[in-house]
């Protein structure tokens, strides 16, 4: 997108100011507005705006200006501003604070010219995986534990299922949730901000999404892929919050699946090595 003069000395106004921390233009193209355009200024400040007109000045002569302090408790506005200027161009300023950000998120046209917190991805991510019905909000430390303590008890009940018998079934089933554990692992690291490699996201679409799943045997090797994957995902968002997921359990549980993975590693080393002695 190219600015022109009037967006441009826009967004150097608000880049010159480490208050604002986000400015969203509407996007007029689908909709019929006599105004030149409508910004909504994200800030940690707006009374310092509503006082002190400067920064307007900043952008271009002002030839009138109208400015409304919203009381509603409903509203998630702080105040508005509506410019005319002197080069015959027109805007409309919606200041809010920084806490009421999320309801502003949800507009589909808006156009995104600062975002220094990221907060506006992270925000949409969170939307769409509620509008499926697939969020969750990021644990705590006590939470994870639990998350993490009940994700290696499924592994290991998968494994004794393998041992007993191989069979079919899909790992997305409802009856486990070693699939959604990571699909959240993901949401959440990416509503952190946490960026992944093409080939992170290939090998994770690949496992998760992969179409010949549906009648695909289980075994320890593609099992491992998950752990594999979900231990790094784990690792990383407790990189990003500095929690520790260890306890006692978990390490015991993780020790015992290590075990049975390296057992039915050399048993299968060793059925390949049996095939190539009759070969």
């Amino acid at each position: 997108m190219l600015l022109n003069q009037q967006l441009w000395s826009v967004y150097q106004m608000a880049s010159n100011r480490e208050s604002i921390r986000a400015l969203l233009l509407y996007d007029f193209e689908e909709e019929d507005t006599d105004l030149g355009y409508k910004f909504i200024v994200i800030c940690t400040d707006p009374a310092s705006f509503f006082i002190d007109l400067n920064w307007v000045n900043e952008i271009d002569p002002v030839g009138h200006i109208e400015k409304e302090r919203s009381f509603y408790q409903s509203s998630h506005i702080y105040f508005n501003c509506c410019i005319i200027f002197k080069t015959a161009w027109s805007s409309q300023f919606i200041f809010i604070i920084n806490d009421e950000k999320s309801y502003f998120f949800k507009q589909s046209k808006i156009i995104v010219f600062i975002d220094r917190d990221f907060l506006i991805k992270s925000e949409r991510i969170r939307i769409e995986a509620m509008n499926f019905g697939q969020w969750k909000e990021p644990p705590i430390e006590v939470e994870l534990r639990a998350l993490v303590s009940d994700f290696y008890e499924e592994i290991l009940q998968i494994c004794r299922l393998i041992k007993q018998q191989p069979f079919y079934f899909t790992l997305s089933s409802p009856e486990f949730c070693i699939e959604w554990t990571i699909v959240h692992f993901v949401q959440w690291l990416s509503y952190f901000g946490v960026c992944f490699s093409v080939d992170e996201l290939q090998d994770i679409n690949a496992l998760i999404n992969s179409p010949s799943k549906v009648t695909e045997v289980i075994s320890f090797k593609q099992l491992s892929k998950y752990i594999q994957l979900a231990t790094h995902l784990l690792e990383l968002y407790c990189d990003y919050t500095n929690y520790n997921y260890q306890t006692p359990q978990i390490v015991l549980l993780k020790e015992y699946i290590d075990i049975i993975l390296r057992q039915e590693n050399v048993r299968s080393e060793g059925y390949k090595m049996s095939l190539v002695r009759v070969n």
